[in-house]
């Protein structure tokens, strides 16, 4: 009968040197990544004012063509525009209010 002598074993399994060039990898994958998505929410606030100043910037347009060609005085500000031109005033992305200087 013949007896089957096991001298190659394999080890199943990760080596340490192979876990931490993974974990090195995912390290600079992240350290590329992570920036540029956390900066997401600020330059959409940034879109979203850029938005908000055209529509506001069409409303004085129209303002301005009713009234003999004459924006609103600055004491008078962007609230003459609401009802007839916008629906409410709105606050910037960052919960201020939009500041309005006339030429007077």
């Amino acid at each position: 009968m013949k007896t089957k002598i096991k001298t190659n074993i394999k080890q199943r399994g990760f080596t340490l040197i192979e876990i931490m060039i993974v974990v090195v990898i995912i390290g600079i994958l992240a350290s590329v990544i992570a920036p540029k998505l956390f900066d997401k929410p600020g330059q959409a606030r940034a879109v979203k004012a850029e938005h908000d100043i055209k529509i506001l910037k069409s409303a004085l347009g129209f303002y301005r063509l009713e009234n003999n060609h004459n924006y609103p005085s600055t004491a008078d500000g962007l609230e003459v525009l609401v009802g007839k031109h916008l629906d409410k005033l709105q606050q910037d992305p960052w919960n201020r209010d939009y500041i309005y200087i006339g030429s007077d």
